[in-house]
């Protein structure tokens, strides 16, 4: 970007107008002090060559009082718009706090879903030992450890086994 006011002052009136006698000598003076600008400024007079050439775009005569009519337009839609606030809470807000009302509602749909499965268990071994007609009586579950022996074999005495054969 050119920061120089004499280029760019310069510059500006290429667009406008074709420069003056004093004014083109200034140019020459700006360019031999700046040779790598010489290649930019060609390009530009033969730019503002081709641009001079072309016919004025036809303007329809209501231009102004359309360009007027959309500015107006364009102001009362700017009133009507919500407030920043309003905006971040829809756009950024408000889609988090769906996504986690979903998430709580799939976690407490399967907690109620695991709830009942546990109770109709709960319910199926209940009616299974009412459906039992006598249960053991604890006097016999005193002994436990002897009934739990009984069951067991002992384990192979090969040496015995030898001394049979």
């Amino acid at each position: 970007m050119n920061h120089d006011p004499t280029e760019t002052r310069l510059r500006e009136l290429t667009w406008r107008r074709e420069l003056t006698d004093a004014e083109r000598d200034e140019l020459r003076s700006w360019l031999a002090k700046h040779p790598k600008a010489q290649t930019d400024w060609d390009a530009d007079e033969q730019l503002s060559a081709i641009l001079s050439g072309l016919p004025e775009a036809p303007v329809s005569s209501n231009f102004t009082a359309r360009v007027v009519q959309s500015a107006k337009r364009e102001a009362a839609t700017r009133s009507r718009k919500p407030s920043t606030r309003w905006n971040w809470w829809l756009r950024s807000l408000l889609p988090k706090m769906a996504l986690v009302a979903i998430v709580i509602s799939a976690v407490f749909y399967t907690f109620r879903t695991y709830e009942t499965a546990q109770r109709k268990e709960m319910v199926r071994s209940l009616v299974a030992v009412s459906q039992v007609e006598s249960l053991p009586s604890p006097k016999s579950l005193e002994d436990f450890e002897a009934i739990r022996r009984l069951g067991r074999t002992p384990p192979v005495d090969n040496e015995l086994l030898a001394l049979m054969q």
